[in-house]
């Protein structure tokens, strides 16, 4: 639930340099990223809080059921390695667009079309 929190209240500006021609000097210009800007983001978004009601609600059923239903067990278990499925698929998607994202900065020195010319055979 904290990370669905924290990511829910964050957003990032940062001043971010475009070049329009390579005679003139870089323009400035201010860039605010959130959350709900991205597909990953929101899917991570939604299946931490998914996840997050799900425990709430099987820790009540279980101290409700106190180890009466065998059956109850068993479901939340099959349930819990569904949930556990679910956030390792979210971390993996934020995580391949975050590492991505990170290539594309022009303070690393990266971008499309150095990528794409250290592809070329010359």
């Amino acid at each position: 639930m904290v990370a669905a929190i924290t990511m829910g209240v964050s957003n990032e500006t940062k001043v971010v340099p475009v070049t329009v021609l390579p005679n003139l000097p870089p323009v400035d210009l201010e860039a605010t990223v959130k959350w709900q800007y991205e597909s990953s983001s929101k899917y991570f978004m939604a299946r931490n809080i998914i996840a997050c009601v799900y425990a709430t609600l099987s820790l009540v059923l279980l101290i409700v059921n106190r180890a009466r239903s065998r059956g109850l067990e068993l479901t939340l278990m099959v349930l819990d390695l569904v949930m556990l499925a679910l956030l390792f698929s979210t971390n993996g998607a934020v995580g391949i667009i975050g590492s991505t994202t990170d290539l594309f900065r022009p303070s690393l020195g990266l971008n499309v079309k150095s990528l794409l010319s250290r592809g070329k055979k010359r």
